[in-house]
Formats: structure tokens, C-alpha cells, sequence
């Protein structure tokens, strides 16, 4: 029988599979390690990744797909990060809206004054009067679905609007403070939407380039807005867990209903996604690394980098270059197709052992 040298393998290339089973291994582990972060005081590994900011940005066909794993940010996409040109007010505009400022500071003097709640409104027509808006209609909402606790006292409820009265204030203060700088946000991306209708924004490296940047920048703009209402968020959440009594944290049925009250849709996705991310970059990095299982490892990787990649079509405008999940993609096909885990791994001292077991019973028989 005529034997195929280019089916047997040589030394050399022995030695390139496993280097390539090693590097990519470790490459994942290092990956997943970044995830994880030790808490001394609590003596237990965290968390430190979020798959929300891979979704966010995800392009192409399979973009809604992927945004929907993601939390809704109240809308912030279609209220906060949609163009909008920034024209200077006309003097009848800027009178109308000098006449609305005193007249919503004379309306919250006056509600202090008689003790009650302060009035949250925004600059009528305002870059972030919108967002502003369906944040306080979201935590309204969650507050009253968490005046439905079973057992909630009178008391507990008048603390729960008081402290939505002070939360919405914050909250309103800040997105005044930062209205300039959101409405210039909010025109350059209607720049950076122009830039793109050019003829010369997908022929000119240049010009595809200065578009990518400006791209990043708002982006990460966004993002400081976006992390500041969510500290205000989970502060007002923590504000009325710690309205419980314990007796009332004792029993699940309550606090079932409180956490639900408080949860984003979205979250428990999310929170699920990150712990599958992150187990199976260290899993994969492990199992590679130590040659076991190496087939259906390099399998798993493969699928992994297939996500991120088809996140990132190349055709799609400002898609993030996927070049180096695709070399390393193709790294992860040869160690399945050759099962690396052959050489210097766990498997191959498994197949050793089996086979001599095997070997065992046939001479018995």
C-alpha cells in the first residue's frame, strides 16, 4: 500500500501545531483572565466584563440581533445618540426659553415652599429634554412597581416617592448642567451622518479613516452620559432596598418582587451572556493549553470568533476591522482538523492509554 506524504506529518510541523495550540491557548486564557478581578475584602473573584459595549457596536444585518442583548439605556439610542443640527436660537427662541427658565425656577421655589415634590421638566425642545424624559417616566415606573411589594407600610411607600423626589432632582440638575455639551453631541453627529452620504466616504482611505475616528469619539461621549445616569440609578435602587425591613428581606416572595421592580429586561440576558463569555475563553484557553479535548475546544473557540467577526462585516460602514479574529479563526480549524492535543497533550496520553487497554483485551481474547 502506497503511503500520501503530504497526509503524514513531520516533525517540524509537529512542532508548528503545538507551538500554534499553545500560543492561541494562552492567548485565551489571557483573554478570560481579564474578565475576572480578585476582591480581597470579599475573598472571591468578580466580574469586570460586560458584553454590552461588543453589542453596542455591532454593524451590519445581524445588528438588531445583537443589540438586543443589551440594555435599553431608556432609549438612550434613538432620544440621546440621534443627529440633530445645533442652529443658534432666533431672539424670539432664546426670550421664549429665558421666560420658561424663570418660570420653572418660580414653580419649584413655590413647591419647596409648601413642602411638596419639585417639578422635573426639561428646556422645551432641549438636546437631552427627550432621554431626560423617559428616564423619569422609567423610574417612575419602577418606583411604583416597587410600592407593589407585599407588606410595603404606608411609611415605606411616602419614603419611596421622597426619595424619587431627590434622585429626579440630581438628575435633572445634571442633564441641565451637561445640555451645551449634548446638544454639540448630538451635531456632530449629524456632521458624521453627513460625511457618510459623501461619495468620497467609502472610496477615500483618508476620508474612511476621519470618519472611523469621529465615529469613536461620540461614542465614547455617549458613554460618560449614559455611566453617570446609571450611578444615579443604582443609587436610587439601593436607596429603596434599604427601605426593607429585615423581616421583609428574610422572605423571597418580597424581594422577588423587588428585584423585579428594578431589573432591567435586558440585564439577566446580559449577566447570563458574560459568565458564558467568560467561562468559555478560560475553558478554552485551559483545554488547549493542556492538549485535552483540543477538537471540540478549538471548535468552540472557532464559534466565539465567528460571532465577533459577523458582528463586524466588512461592507458595513465604520465596522471594526476583524482581520486578527480571522487569522486566528483559521488557527483554531487546523487544531480540530488536526486534533493538537495529539502531541505533548492530555489526549494524546489518553489515546496512549486506551489503546494499550484495548490492546489488553483483545490479547486476553
Amino acid at each position: 500500500m502506497t503511503i500520501d506524504s503530504r497526509r503524514v506529518l513531520g516533525g517540524f510541523a509537529v512542532f508548528a501545531i503545538v507551538l500554534l495550540r499553545l500560543v492561541i491557548g494562552w492567548h485565551f486564557f489571557g483573554e478570560g483572565a481579564k474578565k475576572l478581578e480578585y476582591d480581597r475584602h470579599a475573598g472571591q473573584f468578580r466580574m469586570v466584563f460586560s458584553a454590552d459595549e461588543f453589542f453596542a457596536q455591532a454593524k451590519g444585518p445581524l445588528a438588531p440581533v445583537f443589540l438586543g442583548y443589551t440594555p435599553s439605556g431608556h432609549e438612550w439610542r434613538a432620544l440621546l445618540a440621534s443627529p440633530r443640527e445645533h442652529v443658534p436660537p432666533t431672539p424670539e427662541q432664546a426670550a421664549e426659553s429665558a421666560k420658561w427658565v424663570k418660570e420653572y425656577a418660580r414653580r419649584r421655589s413655590d413647591a419647596e415652599k409648601k413642602g411638596e415634590a419639585a417639578p422635573i421638566e426639561f428646556v422645551p425642545g432641549g438636546a437631552a429634554s427627550e432621554w431626560g424624559a423617559k428616564v423619569v417616566e422609567d423610574w417612575r415606573a419602577a418606583v411604583e412597581r416597587f410600592k407593589g411589594i407585599p407588606g410595603l407600610t404606608d411609611a415605606q411607600e411616602q419614603q419611596c416617592d421622597q426619595l424619587l423626589a431627590q434622585r429626579l432632582v440630581q438628575l435633572n440638575e445634571y442633564l441641565a448642567g451637561e445640555e451645551a455639551a449634548i446638544a454639540e453631541y448630538r451635531h456632530e453627529l449629524w456632521r458624521l451622518a453627513n460625511w457618510r452620504k459623501l461619495p468620497e466616504a467609502g472610496d477615500v482611505p483618508y476620508y474612511s479613516k476621519r470618519v472611523a475616528t469621529k465615529a469613536g469619539e461620540t461614542a465614547a461621549q455617549a458613554a460618560g452620559w449614559r455611566e453617570q445616569v446609571r450611578i444615579f440609578e443604582d443609587a436610587l435602587h439601593q436607596d429603596l432596598l434599604g427601605l426593607l425591613t429585615d423581616e421583609q428581606r428574610a422572605k423571597p416572595e418580597e424581594m422577588t418582587v423587588a428585584n423585579a421592580a428594578l431589573a432591567d429586561a435586558n440585564q439577566a440576558k446580559l449577566d447570563c451572556i458574560n459568565k458564558v463569555a467568560t467561562v468559555l475563553t478560560l475553558g478554552v484557553g485551559l483545554c488547549l493549553i493542556f492538549g485535552f479535548v483540543t477538537r471540540l475546544a478549538s471548535l468552540a473557540g472557532a464559534l466565539f470568533l465567528l460571532g465577533v467577526i459577523v458582528s463586524q462585516p466588512f461592507w458595513a460602514a465604520g465596522a471594526v476591522p476583524t482581520i486578527n479574529q480571522c487569522v486566528e479563526l483559521s488557527g483554531l480549524l487546523v487544531l480540530a482538523g488536526t486534533g493538537a492535543g495529539r502531541w505533548a497533550g492530555i489526549d494524546g496520553c489518553l489515546a496512549a492509554l486506551f489503546g494499550r487497554i484495548r490492546r489488553m483485551n483483545v490479547v486476553e481474547n
